[in-house]
């Protein structure tokens, strides 16, 4: 394993083993170069973006990436569940029950009740997986988000910096 820096001997996440380099945590973070003028210009804001490693060894990388896996199965299987409701819920009103059928099948009801079953599903898959991932991840060992608590990233941010790859645009 290679060795981040001299004064980070052990990993962030679980604070027992040497971080490996290629195992880091990377945080994006961006900061505002240039001030906006008083008057409106035809240029905006500049910015500045960085990554900021968190030291991380290769075993809670791997922890941390199996959670991240069943999240992503999780609202995968949850959005085909939602897509199969919705069809299971269409059919069965078009041929069982009349009044049901003509409330499901209106056009514009029908843009709203998709939409929501479908995300519905695959937003309670994620959440359902992300809770399950938690076997995932060794007693002892912090969570990724943990990340945004570690000295790189909490002195960029005392110097201005903001977590994310850019900023939000109003």
């Amino acid at each position: 394993m290679t060795r981040e820096k001299p004064n980070s001997p052990l990993c962030w996440f679980c604070g027992a083993r040497p971080p490996d380099k290629d195992s880091a945590s990377k945080w994006d973070m961006y900061k505002q170069t240039k001030e906006e003028e008083e008057f409106v210009s035809i240029a905006g804001p500049s910015w500045e973006t960085a990554s900021v490693p968190v030291p991380r060894c290769a075993e809670c990388k791997r922890a941390h990436d199996m959670r991240e896996g069943y999240v992503e199965r999780g609202w995968k299987v949850g959005l085909l569940s939602g897509v199969a409701v919705v069809i299971v819920m269409y059919v069965s009103a078009l041929w069982f029950i009349l009044p049901v059928g003509v409330y499901l099948l209106g056009l514009r009801r029908a843009f709203v009740i998709i939409p929501v079953v479908v995300f519905g599903f695959a937003i309670a898959g994620g959440v359902i997986a992300w809770l399950v991932g938690r076997s995932a991840i060794p007693q002892g060992v912090k969570d990724q988000s943990a990340a945004v608590l570690h000295p790189n990233v909490k002195g960029m941010e005392q110097a201005g910096w903001k977590i994310g790859s850019n900023p939000m645009r109003v």
